[in-house]
């Protein structure tokens, strides 16, 4: 995850690996890139064709990781990848990350320096999430 640190005014980077990254990859995405602010929360859906979908997301703000990942399975399947901000986020805490989906599909990868979390809220993406190989 690469951004305009709102900590530092600097370019910030943060690691958390998971399969967010991968699914990417298997879209031959090298990279996704949002630009500005959506007027209404959305879930960023990528499908396998790569089309992209913004779903509401209003049913998952002020949800806690794990709780939010159990209503993206029985929304969208358990065969999905996703990177997911949690409440702190939302509104736009600081010290705020991004938690991706590991192999078992817990949001137990966490890339969280430099307030990148902080930076997904303000454009209002609560989370993404991509389904590979499969239709989504």
């Amino acid at each position: 995850m690469g951004t305009r640190s709102p900590l530092t005014l600097s370019i910030k980077e943060a690691n958390g690996g998971g399969t967010f990254g991968y699914a990417l990859g298997q879209l031959k995405l090298a990279h996704l890139v949002l630009e500005g602010k959506s007027p209404d929360w959305v879930v960023l859906r990528i499908t396998r064709t790569g089309e992209v979908f913004f779903d509401p997301a209003e049913g998952l703000l002020g949800l806690g990781n794990f709780q939010a990942a159990r209503r993206l399975f029985a929304a969208y399947g358990r065969r999905i990848a996703f990177a997911l901000l949690g409440p702190v986020g939302e509104y736009g805490g600081l010290l705020s990350g991004i938690a991706f989906s590991d192999t078992d599909g817990r949001p137990s990868r966490l890339a969280a320096r430099g307030g990148v979390g902080a930076v997904m809220g303000a454009k209002r993406a609560k989370p993404r999430a991509t389904r590979p190989g499969t239709h989504m």
